[in-house]
């Protein structure tokens, strides 16, 4: 994983009654995110264990009135993350835990900004059509306000090796997806895939315009060869010229392809990059796309972030 990654927190989902005691086993969503957690632990990193207990905030004011904690939830919720803090700390992590009151992403949004995070992990069971609706999940809404880089992590048993896809557009991102990609394949022995997919953007906009199919013909080649041109060099840059990288250019559209070919591929996790929410709510580039592929992915995501 990047070297900056050093001061992390897991998101942990303790809503169920029984993921509160000690002894019961996690929700699977919440199980990857810890298992991502202890696979990249290492001595000297901070790792910060965080749950949201979700209570009335009229009911949270009255009891703050009366200078009394809200005890029961509150206090199971603390025991078990001190009981899962014992397993990081094991790897020699600086390991604190928290629970916190209010929902889940807006819990890790604020302990974010608030203690400096590189990295915020979270689990999710959430895939396919369906999922595309709730727009409010955790997952999602980090994807689109979190500063720093997100992993989501699906519940399933990483093969040996595993398999990464990176997935690039040629802007200023490119690099880091792919050193991030490198790096993360190296630490796990892992079979690297770049992809990169040219979508002619601007092909429909012609079409409604005073352009017509030869000049169309001539825009789809010329895109397409300054890929041909640019993908090879950038990954020869970014990874070197021994790389063993498999590079793969595609034409088509973007969230489709990524989805398409991380199933292709049997990756385990791809790594995309993406962009902070702007003030008007809009997402930009790679940013649209980490959002729109990831409930169709059935492996894990790494999302950087500028």
């Amino acid at each position: 994983m990047e070297p900056h990654f050093r001061n992390v927190v897991v998101g942990l989902d303790l809503s169920a009654a029984g993921s509160r005691a000690a002894n019961e086993p996690l929700a699977p969503a919440s199980r990857a995110a810890l298992d991502v957690a202890l696979r990249f632990a290492r001595k000297g990193m901070k790792v910060h264990l965080l749950t949201a207990v979700e209570v009335d905030p009229l009911a949270l004011a009255m009891l703050r009135r009366r200078r009394t904690r809200p005890g029961g939830a509150f206090a199971r919720a603390h025991e078990r993350l001190e009981a899962l803090a014992a397993q990081v700390a094991a790897t020699g992590c600086r390991v604190t835990t928290r629970a916190a009151p209010g929902r889940p992403a807006d819990a890790l949004l604020e302990d974010v900004r608030k203690n400096r995070r590189d990295l915020v992990v979270v689990g999710t069971r959430e895939r396919g059509a369906l999922a595309r609706n709730l727009l409010g999940s955790t997952a999602l809404t980090l994807l689109r306000r979190s500063p720093v880089a997100v992993f989501v992590a699906r519940p399933s048993a990483w093969p040996a090796p595993p398999v990464v896809l990176a997935a690039i557009d040629l802007g200023d991102m490119a690099p880091r997806i792919l050193s991030a990609a490198a790096k993360f394949s190296a630490a796990h022995g892992a079979e690297l895939h770049v992809l990169h997919v040219v979508d002619f953007a601007a092909e429909d906009v012609l079409r409604t315009g005073a352009a017509d199919a030869e000049f169309i013909l001539e825009y789809r080649r010329q895109r397409r060869q300054n890929a041909e041109t640019a993908v090879p060099a950038l990954v020869a840059k970014a990874l070197g010229k021994a790389s063993a990288a498999k590079v793969h250019l595609v034409d088509g559209d973007v969230n489709a392809e990524i989805v398409a070919w991380a199933e292709r591929v049997r990756a385990d996790v791809v790594v995309t990059g993406s962009v902070v929410q702007s003030a008007s709510g809009a997402l930009f580039g790679l940013g649209r796309t980490a959002e729109a592929v990831l409930p169709a992915l059935h492996t894990s995501l790494l999302v950087l972030k500028p």
